[in-house]
C-alpha cells in the first residue's frame, strides 16, 4: 500500500497471529488484515464488469487513496472492457468462455478467470462498445480544465458496475 506504516502494522498483526515459526495461508491473511487490504484498481475493474457495486466502490476508493489518477482509472477501465471485447470476439469464432479467457492478451490472472467469465455472460457486444465510448468520453471530460476529474472517473466506473448489476438481475 501507499502508507508503509499501515502495511507494516498489518504484517505485524499477521506475524502475531501466526506465532513463532507459524504459517499463514492466503485465506487467513485476507481474513486477518484490514478491511481494504489487498484491493486495487484491478479489483475495482473486475468487480465493476461483474456487477459488484459495493466491491467496486471499496476497491476504487483505495486505488484513489493510493494515488490512482482519474485518467489512469478510466484508461484501465477502457483496457479492461477491450479485453472483454476480445474474449467475446473469440467466443463468436466458436471458442468457449473458458477458452476465450485463456486466449486474451495480456492474460487474465488465473484467480480472476471466474469473475471474467461472469462478466462475459453479462456484457454483449453492443453494450461493451457503448461502455467503451462512454469511458473514452469521460476521459476526454477529465482532461478539460476545471472539470471534476475524480467525480467523473468514479461515476463512470460505478456506472459500469451498476449496468452489470442490472444485467445480473435479469
Amino acid at each position: 500500500g501507499a502508507d508503509q506504516g499501515v502495511t507494516r502494522s498489518e504484517l505485524e498483526k499477521l506475524a502475531l497471529f501466526a506465532g513463532l515459526g507459524g504459517r499463514v495461508d492466503l485465506a487467513t491473511a485476507q481474513a486477518c488484515v484490514g478491511d481494504l487490504a489487498g484491493l486495487s484498481l484491478e479489483d475495482a475493474l473486475f468487480a465493476a464488469t461483474a456487477g459488484d457495486v459495493v466491491a467496486t466502490d471499496r476497491a476504487l476508493e483505495l486505488a484513489i487513496a493510493e494515488g490512482a489518477t482519474s485518467v489512469g482509472v478510466l484508461r484501465g477501465m477502457l483496457l479492461h472492457l477491450q479485453k472483454l471485447q476480445r474474449a467475446r470476439a473469440a467466443m463468436a469464432d466458436g471458442a468457449s468462455a473458458g477458452e476465450a479467457v485463456k486466449a486474451v492478451r495480456p492474460p487474465v490472472f488465473y484467480r480472476r478467470e471466474a469473475v471474467f467469465v461472469q462478466a462475459l455472460r453479462l456484457w454483449h457486444d453492443e453494450a461493451l462498445q457503448g461502455a467503451c465510448v462512454r469511458v473514452w468520453e469521460a476521459e476526454r471530460a477529465c482532461k478539460r480544465t476545471g472539470s471534476p476529474a475524480e467525480t467523473i472517473s468514479r461515476s463512470m466506473v460505478l456506472g459500469v458496475a451498476q449496468r452489470a448489476a442490472a444485467a445480473r438481475r435479469r
